[in-house]
């Protein structure tokens, strides 16, 4: 499934995006820091606020809102 495609009708911005395409593709936050060379606290920082935005609480959450 392309990156597009599960974000089309999100409220999220372009960094939430691909953070949350990472983490529905199972990457740590360590992995998804490296790959998108920032620290892996402002990962975090992104994950709580995609999180927010969504109302989930957990990554299997995400991936049921974003995958349905």
């Amino acid at each position: 499934m392309e990156k597009e495609d599960v974000f089309i009708h999100t409220k999220l911005s372009a960094r939430e995006k691909e953070v949350a395409f990472h983490i529905i593709e199972g990457a740590s936050t360590n992995s998804i820091a490296q790959l998108m060379a920032i620290k892996a606290n402002t990962v975090s920082t992104i994950k709580k606020n995609i999180f927010t935005k969504l109302a989930v609480d957990s990554e299997v959450a995400l991936y049921k809102v974003l995958k349905g």
